[in-house]
């Protein structure tokens, strides 16, 4: 299920846990070319899981980045599934919902 497998790359990827998750979002990738579909979620509540087992090249590096710079995070992304994220991120806190 998709809850389940953003829990676990989550772990895979970070080494976090999330206490809280909220699907925000599901959207195909290329309609008309590909049945692929994303489940974007909000995680919340983060904390180091030590019993997270990453797979060997699957660690990615994080980078702090100020939730007041979200245009500044929009402009140095390259990728359309982040960049959907980015985009929700950005007007949930102009709503005040964040």
């Amino acid at each position: 299920p998709p809850l389940q497998t953003a829990q676990r790359e989550l772990g895979e990827e970070i080494g976090k846990r999330a206490g809280r998750w909220e699907e925000l979002s599901v959207f195909f990738t290329s309609p008309g070319f590909s049945d692929e579909r994303v489940w974007l979620y909000v995680a919340r509540d983060l904390e180091d899981d030590p019993a997270a087992e990453p797979e060997p090249g699957e660690r990615i590096e994080i980078v702090p980045w100020p939730l007041d710079d979200l245009t500044g995070a929009v402009a140095a992304c390259v990728d359309s599934k982040s960049l959907i994220a980015l985009y929700w991120l950005q007007a949930q806190r102009a709503a005040g919902r964040l």
